[in-house]
């Protein structure tokens, strides 16, 4: 349904104020709940709204006035899920840069949500606005973490001042997405081989 695209950011930010008896956030989470629960012996292609509203006890109507379709609850019990945060400030970057990676690749190797990623994202491309949403609220924090982690480690001289931080970020997580999308082993990334890999491009000047 491309045309209401706007229920993805209002499910994943802020319920809006809606006319009418309100919008019950414990129904809401029940809801991701059960999509999860039902992810853990269902693939992504195999689960349907229907499935969704039973296994939540509440009716299809329900289930359609809190988003627009299946991508769309499905990406929002994936933001629930993953971590937005993985790079947080551990005193060094190497080990803000590795711990960081290696929970990555842990949350997208053991958990449900990493699993359907690849189906969730592919299924959003046919509806460009509600693909935006979820990079909005999925890949952008994330992209955050990394570079306000290489943001530190410039700030204690542990990277070149004028590293060009975007593209550092690139190079850090781009393979762990790559292989995740593309269907190949995310546990193949090395976490240890990518950091050293950064800090050499971007090492100070000696």
């Amino acid at each position: 349904m491309p045309g209401r695209p706007g229920l993805l950011v209002e499910s994943i930010g802020v319920p809006p104020n809606r006319p009418g008896r309100p919008r019950d956030a414990a129904r809401d989470e029940e809801i991701l709940a059960a999509v999860l629960r039902l992810l853990e012996h269902t693939s992504y292609p195999e689960l349907t709204v229907g499935a969704v509203a039973r296994e939540a006890g509440v009716g299809k109507p329900t289930l359609y006035l809190r988003w627009p379709g299946k991508a769309a609850v499905v990406a929002d019990a994936v933001v629930r899920v993953l971590s937005s945060d993985p790079f947080p400030d551990r005193g060094d970057l190497r080990a803000d840069l590795v711990g960081g990676l290696h929970d990555m690749i842990r949350l997208f190797t053991t958990t449900v949500a990493g699993r359907v990623l690849p189906g969730l994202v592919a299924d959003l491309h046919d509806d460009p606005a509600l693909l935006t949403a979820f990079a909005e609220r999925f890949f952008l924090p994330r992209r955050r973490s990394a570079r306000a982690a290489l943001e530190r480690g410039v700030a204690r001289g542990e990277l070149a001042g004028d590293a060009d931080l975007e593209l550092a970020v690139d190079l850090l997580v781009g393979p762990v997405y790559y292989r995740l999308l593309a269907g190949r082993a995310v546990a193949g990334v090395s976490p240890d081989g990518l950091v050293a890999a950064v800090l050499r491009a971007f090492a100070p000047a000696a």
